[in-house]
């Protein structure tokens, strides 16, 4: 066992996945983070696949510096480790608390925790609850999902369908210290197999996005980029970016230049409690959205 790390299970006698580190994981590591890695996505590849369950998916830290969770329990770890799952449902909760003791390093001050166990369908959260409702939307149109779908079309798409009455603005705005959840459910023609965690950091950038506003910071630039990506014209990339009658979340440097195109900024690092599911409907034709953003709560025990 490396002194940097240690991953336990599965196995018959534990049955989750846990993960304790001194650093946190990034996309791209380096060094003993590698390993780390490696560690976990071996103990997720050697899980037997339950079709049709629940993904249910938490990292804890007491070190409160701004981050995406999405990303550091499915996107830094690899989308790949998780395919051979086929849940129909993965959640994800960030918790701002000392991990909890690992089994085979009781002293040990770790600064990090990740753990994975496979949950009932209906299972919820279990440190955060939903309070107010900031919007919700149902039956967005989409294109076919997959791990090469853009957060721009998905931001574009919201928008658009907030302009036609699609998405709801349920509150005006939310304090800038509220901590949100998300609840998202991919609507699919027929039966569909499909990686969640592969298609969750587009479609919840881009979802989030939507309900951002941009503070203008090189808006010739970004409005033209994104219109080329999508095909669609500079005008109307510059009119859905000034619209703030979706901006609950606020204003900021929402997009900015990255090398040859843009790189989204939404406001997801106050996300601590997502859900992403998908439900199959034979009588379904295209691909569409439901769900809905809101505050939430810490879970109390009683």
């Amino acid at each position: 066992m490396d002194s940097s790390y240690l991953v336990i299970g599965p196995s018959a006698f534990h049955p989750s996945v846990e993960a304790w580190s001194l650093e946190r994981l990034p996309f791209e590591p380096k060094g003993q983070m590698v390993q780390f890695r490696n560690a976990v996505r071996k103990a997720l590849l050697s899980w037997r696949p339950i079709p049709g369950s629940h993904l249910v998916a938490q990292y804890i830290s007491p070190i409160a510096q701004p981050c995406d969770v999405e990303n550091i329990v499915f996107y830094n770890v690899g989308a790949r480790s998780f395919t051979h799952l086929q849940c129909k449902a993965i959640s994800f909760e960030r918790v701002l608390s000392k991990p909890p003791d690992s089994p085979y390093a009781a002293n040990r001050d770790w600064g990090h925790y990740l753990s994975y166990e496979i949950g009932d369908i209906q299972q919820g959260w279990t440190h955060w609850k939903p309070s107010r409702i900031l919007a919700d939307w149902n039956n967005v149109f989409c294109e076919i999902l997959s791990s090469s779908s853009k957060a721009s079309r998905l931001w574009y798409k919201f928008r658009t369908s907030a302009n036609a009455g699609r998405v709801h603005r349920v509150n005006t705005s939310t304090k800038s210290h509220a901590l949100l959840g998300m609840k998202i459910t991919i609507k699919v023609p027929g039966r569909v197999r499909m990686n969640l965690t592969s298609v969750i950091k587009p479609l919840f950038d881009g979802v989030i996005a939507a309900f951002n506003g941009h503070d203008g910071t090189d808006m010739h630039v970004v409005t033209k980029r994104i219109a080329a990506e999508l095909c669609t014209g500079q005008e109307e990339i510059v009119r859905l970016l000034e619209d703030e009658q979706m901006a609950i979340l606020g204003s900021r440097r929402l997009v900015w230049p990255w090398r040859e195109g843009i790189q989204w900024n939404p406001s997801d690092d106050r996300l601590v409690a997502g859900e992403l599911s998908i439900a199959e409907f034979a009588s379904q034709r295209e691909w569409e959205l439901s769900g809905e953003l809101f505050e939430v709560n810490q879970e109390t025990s009683s």
